[in-house]
């Protein structure tokens, strides 16, 4: 009896390996095509990547020099505004 106890819990044990042998080979097989898969798309990528970066980069830089020009017109404004009040108090004082 102890000889068919020893079998099963080796054959369980067996059992348990092959099926952890099993996911393991399946996972590194997902791995592996997916792997693949994301190269292929990245290739067929590549070609439209520059284009779109160059794209996305004139167009932030084109934004940014508006709104900078847009704040420092307005600044220029605000301290045109800001002298011309001085003038006035520094000359009600005199």
């Amino acid at each position: 009896m102890t000889d068919t106890t020893s079998y099963d819990v080796q054959t369980d044990m067996r059992g348990q390996q092959d099926q952890t042998s099993m996911l393991i080979g399946l996972l590194v097989l997902g791995l592996v095509i997916g792997g693949a898969v994301a190269f292929f798309v990245a290739q067929a990528n590549r070609k439209r990547r520059p284009q779109t970066l160059v794209g996305r980069i004139e167009s932030g830089f084109e934004e940014g020099l508006e709104s900078t020009a847009a704040t420092v017109h307005r600044l220029e404004k605000e301290f045109r505004e800001l002298r011309k009040r001085l003038e006035q108090r520094l000359g009600d004082l005199r």
